[in-house]
Formats: structure tokens, sequence, C-alpha cells
């Protein structure tokens, strides 16, 4: 099973899911040069995502969370390609479940 084209992981929590989703962006930004600028911006709400949930704060968390998928439905977000763009938002909708 996968959430978006990432497989679940051990940990279904979503600090659990939060850095498999980070890598697969990372994955996806490696081979998509084209979407640098994107792909800073996506990298930098995962990681405030991430540091939120390391405070505590789960809803500085969600909030970043849903301003990422805010970014991944502006025109940027097509240099990553549409199925790219619509899997990645599928894991941040997955975290925002689990919070």
């Amino acid at each position: 099973r996968t959430i978006g084209f990432v497989p679940i992981p051990a940990d279904p929590s979503a600090t659990g899911v939060l850095p498999v989703v980070r890598t697969a962006l990372g994955d996806f930004c490696s081979a998509a040069p084209q979407a640098a600028g994107i792909c800073t911006s996506l990298k930098a709400k995962l990681s405030a995502a991430a540091d939120a949930f390391g405070r505590g704060q789960r809803d500085a968390a969600a909030g970043t969370l849903r301003a990422f998928e805010q970014e991944l439905a502006s025109p940027a977000a097509g240099t990553l390609g549409s199925g790219v763009a619509a899997a990645l938002k599928i894991d941040a909708d997955q975290i925002l479940r689990r919070l």
C-alpha cells in the first residue's frame, strides 16, 4: 500500500509519515532540475512542519502543511509534473488527517 507514491511507513502517525514524504520530495526534485525554485520552497515548508511537530505545535504544523498543499496547486508546481504534485498533495492530506 502507498500514500500517493510513498509506501506507508511502519509508523503511520503524522510524525512517521512526514519524513517519508520529505524523502520522496527530495527524490522527485532531484529528477526535476527545472523545478529547483518550487522544490526549495516545498522543502522549506516540510522542514518547518517537522520543526513545529518537534515542538509539539500541531496547529502550526497543520498550517504549514496547508500552505504546502496550496503551493502544490500553484502554476509553479507544474514544473514538478501534475502527477507528482497530485501525489504530494495526497501525501500531505494523509499527514493532516493523522493530526
